[in-house]
């Protein structure tokens, strides 16, 4: 995403502002004495985590205001389910887990993944472009899951069912 603000007419136009990760605690990235009124984040945001993103202007005399909360951001799974008009070749995201080397993205018409048309397909990163486009119009479902010591752990969805997007007409 990119945040955006404009001045709050105190100061000199220049502000210091930081992203702060609250699920995890961490501050993600801090800028001071920076004159632009927009930020996109220099790396991808995970997903399923809560974001803060603060911004302070500074006056003529170097003084600082307080730190203001312009956006709170969650960056979830994408496409979230029962998400519609979605692209007949989207590019599916979920968090990056630890241990894997390969991610299994199953897909189906059916929510159970045994009826309609199903598919598993393979990805080495936490991401997953279509190159053959979709059926227009249909609820596709999907889950994600990767082997671990032999488990099957699943990042999206479960065993028994996944989350749903609709393409495009």
């Amino acid at each position: 995403p990119t945040f955006s603000w404009s001045s709050g007419g105190f100061g000199n136009g220049s502000y210091d502002y930081y992203l702060y990760n609250s699920t995890t605690g961490l501050t993600v990235e801090t800028f001071t004495d920076l004159t632009d009124t927009s930020y996109t984040p220099s790396a991808a945001l995970a997903i399923d985590n809560n974001y803060r993103f603060y911004v302070r202007e500074h006056d003529a005399g170097g003084e600082v205001g307080s730190y203001t909360v312009i956006y709170r951001y969650i960056r979830e799974s994408y496409p979230v389910s029962a998400a519609t008009g979605v692209s007949k070749t989207p590019t599916l995201y979920w968090n990056a887990a630890t241990n894997a080397t390969t991610y299994y993205l199953d897909y189906s018409t059916g929510s159970s993944f045994a009826t309609g048309t199903y598919s598993t397909v393979s990805s080495s990163s936490p991401s997953y472009t279509f190159t053959t486009a979709l059926a227009s119009g249909t609820k596709y479902y999907w889950r994600v899951r990767y082997t671990y010591k032999l488990v099957p752990l699943y990042l999206v969805g479960s065993s028994s069912s996944g989350v749903y997007f609709t393409t495009t007409n």
